[in-house]
């Protein structure tokens, strides 16, 4: 089943057959929701509610959302993650002038909005206030990510279960969950989470003894929609197979620096105790010996995973950008990381501290969640660091893939005191070009907090930039611009670190802007 994170384009843009007559059209404006009261008691209620095909068009999928609402049960409509909900895999279709029954229960009646629709033989189709009445194929696919997702249950020992995208999709990302109908002798944690190729994505659990359970596996896989062939997805590998001990890590590390970081994963039937994005091109996984039982010291082999993606076009450069959270918490631990507006979530990936994986996972509001547990059922604090990549596509102002800074800009003038400085970190030759990555510092020289400063980036001749990290890439006059993330305070004295950026070009850089 398929879930929309978000469009950056509305209704009219995406690939519903085109018609000028909105009941004719693939939009979430014709499915209507109706709610009644059952029967009630102190302090909840249930609820029945029927969804209705008001289109002409037979509705094979839609995801309906809710917003901080406890629901106490549900039936029919299956849970995807947090707040979300779609057909159970017994409701293939929904013809027009249909309805779909569904029931919860809840302390009171929850807020539903039909939050993604998917017609038979279109992409799926997000709700959006600036939706238009008609639509137009004639546009280019829609850059998006969808999340889809698979699920057993009652599984024992070392259980492996793998998501297919449909036709037209490729895989950039994905995760795995584990769920408990009984923890048994130290539950289950997760023991993969990687791409098959462009079209599965695959996790692994495990349980400690081979009759401990059962439990409960949900896999993950972030795609994108390229039915025109628009991207290319690259999966870069690195696997160990010299018997590896207990603790060692492996990276993969995306080589071509076309591709923009969209996730990675790490294969492994050993307990995972981290996979995560250790750079901007580089996924890093460490696994770990069972804590239970002391076994096995040496992995016979495993590999690391790192996606990458790109634009087939010049008219289009894909950025990537990472975002983390921490958390902690007595026996079990769990942090969401979230992803700048313009970006879309395609991948995450956790550093656990002190226990094991549970829970890799995307969020219906672009974040990533990720969950760890003390197998010995001990509480003493765990931690861990939650990772949420994000991809964004923008247009290129560029003839032929190249931003051309002959002549230098016109620095506008500014109110704020910020400096700013490059360290060049190292170089490398791919083909006939050379590529440089530079670490990007901003220090508030002021005293004064600023917002979200911007920065030119220059050379004395053709460039382009591949990569940016914890930087929003933009365009001013035909300038490359980078940028901290939207209203991002800087405070008096402080610096900005951890940002950068890759280009094929020696280049500088000078303040534009602060907000």
């Amino acid at each position: 089943m398929v879930r929309a994170s978000k469009l950056l384009i509305t209704i009219s843009a995406l690939l519903c057959a085109a018609t000028s007559v909105l009941a004719q059209a693939c939009t979430t404006s014709s499915i209507t929701l109706t709610q009644t009261v059952v029967s009630s008691w102190p302090g909840g209620a249930q609820y029945d509610a029927v969804l209705k095909n008001e289109g002409s068009r037979v509705v094979s999928d839609l995801t309906i959302s809710s917003e901080a609402a406890a629901i106490n049960s549900l039936w029919i409509l299956e849970a995807q993650g947090t707040g979300r909900y779609h057909f159970p895999s017994y409701i293939s279709s929904m013809a027009a002038g249909a309805t779909v029954q569904f029931g919860y229960t809840a302390p009171s009646q929850v807020n539903f909005r039909v939050s993604s629709v998917v017609c038979a033989g279109s992409g799926p189709v997000e709700s959006s206030d600036s939706a238009s009445s008609t639509d137009s194929s004639a546009e280019p696919s829609s850059f998006a990510t969808f999340v889809y997702s698979n699920a057993t249950q009652n599984t024992f020992g070392l259980s492996t279960l793998r998501v297919t995208v449909p036709a037209g999709y490729k895989v950039v990302g994905g995760g795995g969950s584990i769920g408990f109908a009984n923890l048994g002798a130290g539950g289950a944690q997760l023991a993969a989470s990687y791409p098959v190729d462009e079209t599965a994505w695959e996790a692994k659990g495990r349980t400690h003894t081979a009759d401990a359970g059962p439990f409960n596996l949900v896999v993950w896989a972030f795609a994108i929609f390229d039915p025109n062939n628009e991207y290319e997805v690259k999966i870069f590998t690195e696997s160990d197979t010299s018997a590896a001990t207990t603790g060692s890590a492996l990276g993969a590390t995306i080589s071509d620096p076309a591709f923009a970081l969209s996730g990675g994963g790490v294969n492994t039937d050993h307990f995972v105790q981290a996979t995560f994005p250790a750079e901007f091109n580089q996924w890093s996984a460490t696994w770990t010996t069972d804590p239970l039982r002391g076994q096995p010291t040496v992995a016979a082999a495993w590999s690391v995973y790192a996606v990458g993606v790109r634009s087939r076009s010049s008219a289009r450069t894909v950025t990537s950008t990472v975002r983390s959270a921490n958390g902690s918490g007595s026996g079990a631990a769990s942090a969401t990381a979230t992803v700048p507006a313009g970006f879309f979530v395609s991948g995450g990936g956790i550093q656990s501290f002190g226990g094991l994986i549970v829970a890799l996972r995307p969020e219906p509001t672009d974040g990533f969640t990720a969950t760890n547990v003390n197998p010995t059922g001990a509480q003493g604090t765990i931690s861990l660091t939650a990772f949420a990549v994000g991809l964004s596509v923008s247009a290129s102002s560029c003839a032929n893939g190249e931003c051309s800074s002959s002549s230098e800009p016109e620095v506008p003038p500014t109110t704020c005191s910020v400096a700013v400085s490059q360290t060049l970190r190292t170089t490398w030759t791919a083909g006939s070009e050379t590529f440089r990555l530079y670490d990007v510092t901003l220090t508030n020289t002021g005293s004064v907090q600023v917002n979200s400063p911007s920065f030119f980036v220059r050379s004395s001749g053709q460039f382009q930039i591949t990569q940016s990290w914890n930087v929003v890439s933009s365009t001013v006059s035909g300038q490359q611009v980078l940028s901290m993330p939207a209203n991002t305070p800087l405070a008096a004295g402080a610096s900005y670190t951890g940002a950068g950026y890759v280009v094929s070009a020696e280049t500088t850089v000078a303040l534009n802007a602060c907000l």
